[in-house]
């Protein structure tokens, strides 16, 4: 795995441009994909590299972004997951790595892209890689719940 490869799975094409092109200025690789099921096609294929973080909107035509979250899950259980929407509920935020509400902005991306690669690189028991807010404003933060590779960590120590 690389730490230099994201993955942004998004029915709205401004965003995906956005994200994109903001990941390649910052030196990192992307891949986008405005389809779920073209995304899960993907990744079940022989191509695939797991990327250093898959992130995905949650309402999109085809197929509900934690749905295939789930299903990508099953197929790479240490993928890092992030979800990036506007809509949300509080209980759908459990399982991922980070959540980070739309309209996002780009030092908060670029936040995001470097905690997951200090997390690839570190490991996720890292003590600095620990969650914190991502906007000294306020308005936009990064929350964090147990990502699932910290969580194996805690649990692998126990």
């Amino acid at each position: 795995m690389t730490f230099k490869l994201f993955h942004f799975v998004d029915d709205n094409e401004d965003f995906l441009e956005f994200a994109s092109a903001l990941a390649e200025v910052e030196g990192y690789a992307a891949r986008i994909f405005s389809s779920p099921l073209a995304y899960l096609e993907f990744a079940a294929s022989e191509a695939y590299v797991l990327p250093t973080a898959l992130f995905s909107d949650v309402r999109m035509p085809e197929m509900n972004g934690l749905v295939m979250l789930d299903r990508v899950r099953e197929m790479h259980p240490d993928i890092r997951t992030a979800i990036i929407t506007g809509f949300m509920d509080e209980g759908e935020k459990d399982g991922h790595c980070l959540y980070l509400r739309k309209p996002a902005q780009p030092e908060i991306l670029i936040r995001m892209f470097e905690q997951f690669s200090r997390c690839v690189k570190d490991g996720p028991d890292e003590p600095k890689i620990g969650c914190r807010e991502a906007d000294d404003r306020g308005y936009f933060r990064i929350d964090c719940w147990e990502c699932p590779a910290v969580v194996r960590c805690r649990e692998e120590a126990a």
